[in-house]
C-alpha cells in the first residue's frame, strides 16, 4: 500500500509540472516573454474578480513566499492592476487589466482545446480524480490537524 499512496504523490506533483509546461509552450507559441507560468496560473486563478493580495497568498498561494514578488512583476508587467480599498487604506485589491483579460481570454481558450481533444478525459473520469484528489487532500488536513 506504501507503494501505491507514495505513486499518487509522485504522479500529483509530476501532473502539476506536466501542466506547468503545458502553460510554458502556450506562452512560446504566442510569443509572450514578460511573463512565466507561475503569473500566468495566478492571472488564471485570479479570474475576473477583484480580490485583496492576502487572499492570493490564502485562497491561490501556491508559490511559497514568492506572492508578493509574483503580484509586483504582473502590476509592472501590465497585467494586473491595484488600488488601495476604499473601507481600509492597508488592504490593496488587484484585478486584471486589459493586458491582463486579454492573455487570461488566451489561457482559457488554451483550456477549451484542450478539453475538446478526443484524448481528454471524461467528464466522468474528471469527476472521479477530483473526488479521490478532494478525499486525499481531507486524509491529510485531518492528519495537520491531528498532529
Amino acid at each position: 500500500m506504501i507503494n501505491k499512496y507514495l505513486e499518487v504523490i509522485s504522479l500529483i506533483e509530476r501532473v502539476h509540472r506536466n501542466y506547468f509546461d503545458l502553460i510554458r509552450a502556450e506562452l512560446n507559441q504566442i510569443a509572450v516573454k514578460d511573463i512565466n507560468a507561475t503569473q500566468a496560473f495566478l492571472l488564471l486563478k485570479v479570474g475576473y474578480a477583484k480580490i485583496t493580495i492576502n487572499e492570493v497568498r490564502s485562497r491561490i498561494n501556491y508559490f511559497g513566499g514568492h506572492t508578493s514578488y509574483l503580484v509586483r512583476r504582473l502590476i509592472e508587467s501590465g497585467y494586473l492592476l491595484c488600488e488601495h480599498s476604499p473601507h481600509d487604506f492597508r488592504i490593496i485589491d488587484i484585478f486584471l487589466s486589459a493586458k491582463g483579460r486579454t492573455f487570461y481570454a488566451r489561457l482559457t481558450e488554451m483550456h477549451e482545446r484542450h478539453i475538446a481533444c478526443p484524448e481528454a478525459a471524461s467528464s466522468p473520469d474528471l469527476e472521479r480524480t477530483v473526488w479521490a484528489l478532494r478525499q486525499i487532500e481531507e486524509f491529510w488536513i485531518d492528519q495537520v490537524l491531528g498532529l
